[in-house]
């Protein structure tokens, strides 16, 4: 009890110098018992509680009526033992709570879209017909699927969203109209959509009332229009574009620890043809970002070339966050090589792109598109894509054969894959 072992002679001691009388217990019961407070040991050791020592009996004297039970007997040994004497022992408290790995992404992935210059919005979960309607996602399209509230807070948005979009355009819109031109916002929020096979609702059986539940991903959603940079000393600003929410997901991504994301043109509703993209992850479909239909911008009164996305947070946060291993750099100079090769206009970048990192070889450290160009140069209907590579070893100094190496590769690659050639 007291955090400290006394030996029976050292309690005895301390206990008669109060005017106790002290017994054992097994001589108290062979004299018929000793008459006062149970023994200080509880029956189960020492008056200091110390397992393996004999049971004491202890009778107090007439003067100290204060000890009645062992527990006083104990704070008498430490008193007279002196406190000082008791050695210090921090508690254990344990680890209680902690967030999830996934909710502890989610977090960074909200902070990080705020660094890269987002704000954040929280809008109502609630839909009317209409707002889907302004999308014009096809008939087929599972977000038409709208799920009807039984008591809604308002008769004109009667339905759970199906996605981020109509109420974060919404708040785009009223902030427009009070002359707040200037929006990148973000929300992330969960989506309500009719279960399949590949995505059920959160019951695998009907439920009470003879109904599946709906699905809920939780989706991050995009919204930006106006100037996404302003005007400064030395350096003009710039209208937002399609790539300052692929420069969004790749700044969230990062922050996740993810790979970078593959992207893929799409003309899905309600996007632009040819001016949005489809994310994917090792294959995993993340999301999609791009510039919103003319007719969509039209039918919501919102501005020009008005841009947004949706991705799958959940997807994304779900293995919490995977710092990358830290890769030691080449002591040696790298050696950059420029290539640029040209394709049929069909053909998606990310194929280029996939062709060229695996004709480099493995020495290519780094390989980034810098430039796209179009013309009677390239031939009708073709265009050219101008990548850098960057090409390191740690074991020895590259020469321009590995440089020319590296580029018959590219064109070898290239060639088989994509009937394409390289720009001489």
């Amino acid at each position: 009890m007291l955090g400290m072992d006394l030996d029976d002679a050292r309690q005895r001691e301390l206990l008669e110098a109060i005017g106790c009388a002290v017994q054992s217990d097994a001589a108290s019961q062979g004299s018929g018992g000793n008459a006062g407070v149970p023994a200080a040991g509880g029956g189960a050791g020492s008056a200091a509680g110390g397992a393996g020592q004999a049971a004491m009996a202890v009778t107090p004297p007439a003067y100290r009526p204060d000890l009645t039970i062992p527990a006083d007997l104990h704070e008498e040994l430490a008193r007279l033992h002196g406190y000082d004497r008791i050695p210090e022992r921090v508690p254990s408290a344990g680890h209680v709570g902690g967030r999830l790995p996934a909710d502890a992404a989610l977090r960074t992935a909200r902070r990080a879209l705020s660094a890269a210059g987002w704000t954040e919005l929280l809008t109502l979960p609630f839909v009317a017909a209409e707002d889907v309607d302004a999308l014009r996602l096809p008939d087929a399209d599972r977000r038409r699927e709208l799920i009807e509230l039984v008591n809604p807070l308002s008769k004109e948005e009667t339905a759970l969203r199906t996605t981020m979009l109509p109420g974060m355009l919404k708040a785009v819109r009223r902030n427009v109209a009070r002359q707040l031109t200037d929006v990148a916002v973000f929300e992330v929020g969960k989506v309500f959509l009719t279960p399949t096979a590949d995505e059920p609702g959160a019951a695998t059986g009907p439920g009470e009332d003879g109904f599946a539940l709906p699905a809920e991903p939780l989706i991050g959603g995009l919204v930006a229009c106006g100037r996404f940079r302003q005007d400064r000393v030395g350096e003009p600003g710039r209208d937002a574009d399609v790539y300052d929410l692929l420069g969004a997901v790749d700044a969230l991504r990062s922050a996740l620890g993810r790979a970078p994301v593959d992207t893929r043109a799409t003309d899905e509703a309600p996007y632009h043809p040819g001016r949005a993209a489809r994310l994917s992850l090792a294959g995993v479909d993340v999301g999609v970002v791009g510039e919103l239909h003319p007719r969509v911008i039209d039918a919501l009164e919102l501005p020009a070339r008005t841009l947004a996305g949706e991705l799958r947070l959940d997807r994304l946060c779900a293995r919490g966050i995977q710092p990358p291993p830290l890769a030691t750099p080449s002591p040696l100079p790298a050696v950059r090589v420029d290539v640029a090769v040209i394709v049929d206009e069909g053909v998606a970048a990310a194929d280029v792109a996939d062709a060229v990192r695996a004709g480099a070889g493995a020495h290519l450290a780094a390989a980034w598109l810098f430039d796209e160009f179009r013309g009677h140069q390239v031939g009708q209907g073709n265009k050219s894509l101008a990548y850098r590579l960057r090409l390191e070893s740690a074991e020895r100094q590259l020469t321009d054969d590995d440089a020319a190496a590296a580029i018959d590769g590219v064109e070898r690659v290239v060639a088989q894959r994509l009937g394409g050639s390289l720009r001489r």
